[in-house]
């Protein structure tokens, strides 16, 4: 079952939080 991690991770907004913090 997936995790709440990966549920938050496929959030547009923690996308658009990742790209960030990716720095990309």
């Amino acid at each position: 079952r997936p995790s709440p991690l990966t549920k938050y991770l496929t959030t547009p907004k923690a996308t658009t939080k990742l790209h960030r913090f990716g720095g990309h």
